[in-house]
């Protein structure tokens, strides 16, 4: 998987270096671009009105064909920086816009945005279905022919259009819009390639919107496995636009987002591409004195996030195992994973368990670990990861060592479980 941070927050389009040079500092290597940032969906609603201010931000929205002129420098610096751009987005409208003569500025965006994708070796685009004044009815027809008027330029550019599944507003109420429905977009986006001749679209999933409109994430992505090229993670309260850092949206009743459902989702759908977090809000309300703090912990939540997407498959590529550890982090890895990625046998400092077995799995002296091949990975399931890989390294073991916490498993199991002296 490839992680991404957003720009949009982050960075002050007229100088972009300092943000990107702070995310290159936090530890991101991928940032994505949504070329919102330089032609504003509020700004876009307003071209023709007496209190349309022409700048900087503005000049793609008077004129498409200069977005490229907008763009560049937020690639050059994004490269200055180290930093690699693998996701785009092409600006969208507000999702309240009822104007339908912004339609072909949208459209015209969208091939322009699909034309700097290419000068900028950018091998994905979203493009947001046409969706002011368009009826339900013919929904499916103008965003068929929308999307096929983009299919010459995005093969002349070598960029691969995702849809993304997407609110619509019906009297400040956000319900399921185009691309919320499963079966629907696989035939959809089937029916577009067809018509193409050639692979050119595919989706990205937006946790976000899905949140709004109280989409079963892994019920989704599950139904349109690889589909998905791309999911774009952020956290909102369930009811109001927003783009915040993941686990900071909680009330009385806890965390808003449905986690669990979105990490066995992106397992069992078996993803694989760009994870993309989108916090654009959090980053701008956030003070310039914490700005790096706060894209330091960004990092760290999307490390923890690829870790638990990925934490059968880091099981899976050990090959021969063992554990530290004779409590409920063992269990759960015995009780998960113990039958397809068995253990050679776990091991703890307690004394008093040594030559016990716990749900059947020998525990043993630490001091064992020094006879085993240098190619078995040590999975540690214990909260004092940091101070029991310490000791193993200060043991001379050179071993692979790994941390397993899995806190989203395919199962919870809360029976108290006994240990017994091997005989």
């Amino acid at each position: 998987m490839i992680i991404s941070s957003t720009a949009t927050g982050v960075i002050v389009p007229e100088n972009p270096n300092a943000g990107l040079r702070d995310l290159k500092k936090a530890g991101f290597e991928n940032v994505y671009m949504d070329f919102g940032l330089i032609c504003p969906a509020g700004a876009m609603r307003t071209l023709g009105n007496p209190n349309f201010k022409s700048n900087f931000r503005t000049r793609a929205i008077e004129d498409p064909a200069r977005l490229e002129e907008c763009v560049a420098p937020l690639f050059e610096k994004a490269k200055d920086n180290s930093l690699e751009v693998t996701l785009a987005k092409a600006p969208t409208l507000l999702l309240d816009t009822r104007r339908t003569d912004l339609n072909e500025l949208v459209m015209a965006l969208a091939k322009e945005s699909i034309k700097s994708c290419g000068i900028h070796g950018v091998k994905k685009l979203i493009v947001d279905s046409l969706f002011a004044g368009v009826s339900d009815n013919d929904k499916w027809k103008v965003n068929k022919d929308f999307y096929l008027s983009l299919v010459t330029l995005a093969r002349e550019n070598n960029v691969r259009i995702l849809l993304e599944n997407q609110c619509r507003d019906v009297g400040g109420h956000l319900l399921r819009g185009m691309f919320s429905d499963g079966a629907q977009t696989i035939e959809f986006i089937n029916e577009l390639n067809k018509m193409a001749g050639a692979d050119v679209f595919g989706l990205a999933y937006n946790v976000g919107n899905a949140n709004l409109s109280s989409m079963n994430h892994y019920e989704y992505l599950t139904s349109i496995g690889s589909y998905v090229e791309a999911v774009l993670i952020s956290d909102n309260d369930g009811m109001n636009e927003a783009s915040l850092l993941p686990y900071t949206s909680t009330g009385q009743k806890g965390l808003n987002v449905e986690w669990l459902s979105l990490v066995r989702g992106i397992r069992a759908s078996g993803f694989d591409g760009d994870i993309v977090l989108e916090y654009a809000d959090t980053a701008r309300d956030t003070s310039a004195m914490l700005k790096l703090p706060m894209l330091t912990y960004a990092k760290e939540v999307a490390d923890f996030l690829k870790w638990q997407f990925e934490i059968e498959k880091e099981v899976k590529a050990a090959g021969d195992r063992v554990l530290f550890g004779a409590g409920n982090m063992c269990r759960n890895y015995i009780k998960n994973y113990g039958k397809e990625y068995p253990a050679l046998f776990t091991c703890d400092n307690n004394s008093a368990n040594w030559s016990k077995t716990f749900e059947g799995l020998e525990i043993k002296n630490p001091e064992e670990l020094k006879s085993l091949p240098e190619d078995v990975t040590v999975f540690i399931c214990n909260m004092y990861y940091t101070e029991i890989e310490e000791q193993l390294r200060d043991m001379g073991l050179k071993n692979p060592i790994k941390y397993f916490s899995d806190e989203y498993m395919p199962s919870f199991h809360f029976e108290r479980l006994d240990m017994a002296v091997v005989k």
